[in-house]
Order: C-alpha cells, then structure tokens, then sequence
C-alpha cells in the first residue's frame, strides 16, 4: 500500500506474480485485503517514513542536501501544494489588501474535517502562517504610513482618565480591525466623531490627535 506517485510508478516495473500494488491508506488495509479476497494475514511487514526517491527530489520538500519547497506531502496530487502557496504570497503582494488576516487550522470535537486524510504537518503550518502574517503586516504598515498627516472622521468607543481616547476610523470594524489612540481627548465620549489628524502608525493602528 502506498499513495506515492513516484512508488506506484516504479511498483509498475515489479512482474512478481507474489506482488501487487494498491494505491491506498494504511487504514484501509482491511478493505483491500477484502477486495482481493484475503481474509487474514499471518503478519504485516511495514515500510514506513520516507524512501530515498523522495529526498533525492528536491521538489518533494524532504531533501536535506538540496534548497526545496517546504511542502512534504506524501501524495502530492492532494492539497495544497508549497507551489500554491508561494502564488498566494506572490498574488497578496500584487493585490495590496488593506486587511487580511488567517488562522492555524486545529481539530474541533465532532468536526467531519477531523476524519481528513494527510492533515498538513505542524512544521509547515508554522512556517506558512508566519510568512503569510509578515507579508500582510508590511502591506498594512505601509498603508498606515500613508495615512500619516491626514485628517479622519473617528469614532469614539473609549475614553480613559488620562486624557486619552481610543476609537475607529470609518474603514474599521470594531474588535476586528486597528484602532486609532488619541492623545489630549479631554472632552470627548463615547459615541463622538471627529476629526483627528494622524502623526504616527504601526502595523495595524493609528496615532493621533483632535484636529
């Protein structure tokens, strides 16, 4: 059993009338044997991890004497594929969003996408999720920054006692999107809009003050 591409080609060239070869999961071990008419085996004889073929190709994302894709898929005509993922990259550059965010997928109690076959390594959700919030975090510093020295209509939702004020622009959905964190809003309340000229930003906020 086997759903490696490169081993089902090279089990082709195997004329052994003692062999055959079956493109499946481990655990559906039971079902095959049923299907070729075996009832029970004295023993099991496994070949498990990765063979020399898949760290000699580079592509397949297990080499460690070649530079290759993190991807390390044992059937690669499933999923998403470390090519796939470098277009996205390439594709959120050239789109420029103002927001994006994602997640780390992770099993929940009772979800049908638990029983998924091939769930993608913990290595290389890291790996991609870093990557993917690095890239949005410069794209949204940058449009930040560009914002710096204008005036914007902002919402109040907080007010401190230091004479402080936290609140959003029009472009922001509360608890979801930046804040804009006003200095010197004494007077102001929850539920104000004003203007507020903006002097600094980071990745995800504004600074500024009551214009």
């Amino acid at each position: 059993l086997d759903r490696d591409p490169a081993a089902a080609a090279a089990a082709e060239s195997i004329s052994d009338p003692r062999f055959s070869f079956h493109r499946a999961w481990f655990s559906q071990l039971r079902e095959v044997l049923a299907g070729c008419g075996i009832d029970g085996v004295d023993g099991l004889l496994l070949d498990l991890g990765i063979s020399s073929p898949q760290i000699d190709d580079a592509q397949r994302g297990f080499s460690f004497r070649a530079d290759g894709p993190l991807d390390m898929r044992m059937d690669p005509t499933r999923g998403e594929s470390a090519a796939d993922f470098e277009l996205l990259l390439s594709w959120l550059d050239e789109a420029q969003l103002d927001r994006v965010g994602c997640f780390k997928y992770s099993p929940d109690e009772g979800a049908a996408a638990n029983a998924l076959p091939d769930p993608v390594p913990e290595a290389v959700k890291e790996d991609r999720y870093a990557r993917l919030m690095e890239l949005t975090a410069r794209i949204s510093a940058e449009k930040l920054a560009a914002k710096i020295g204008r005036t914007l209509d902002v919402i109040i939702d907080e007010v401190d006692d230091d004479g402080g004020a936290t609140g959003r622009s029009q472009a922001d959905a509360p608890e979801i999107d930046g804040n804009v964190f006003l200095r010197d809003a004494g007077g102001l309340v929850q539920g104000d809009i004003v203007p507020v000229l903006v002097e600094d930003a980071d990745d995800h906020d504004l600074f500024g003050v009551p214009a």
